[in-house]
């Protein structure tokens, strides 16, 4: 499944819907980005109907990540009911992203 490309204004509708969502704020120089990618689409597929995938480009919408404090890419952001629930920075491993899409609790 492609990942929906949005910009802040489309970002913060898609946090402000509630739910889950996460968020891939990425760049197109980025090597561990690209490696990611074809992760974060399984993980959009297995998740479909319950979480939200979108994907920033940061190069581009730097007024996005300017508001969500992105530094480094690949950040990955996990929101909650439209809070930040969790978030990581620089390359992970797909295992680390799967992690933090478990239900609380569960």
């Amino acid at each position: 499944m492609a990942i929906a490309e949005v910009d802040l204004s489309g970002l913060e509708k898609t946090i402000g819907n509630r739910g889950t969502v996460l968020v891939d704020f990425w760049g197109p120089m980025c090597g561990p980005c690209r490696v990611l990618k074809p992760h974060l689409e399984r993980l959009a597929d297995e998740h479909a109907g319950r979480i939200c995938f979108v994907a920033v480009n940061a190069d581009k919408e730097t007024a996005a990540a300017e508001r969500f404090r992105v530094t480094a890419v690949p950040t990955l952001i996990l929101f909650r009911d439209g809070a930040e629930a969790s978030r990581l920075a620089g390359p992970v491993l797909p295992s680390q992203v799967a992690a933090v899409l478990q239900p609380r609790g569960g």
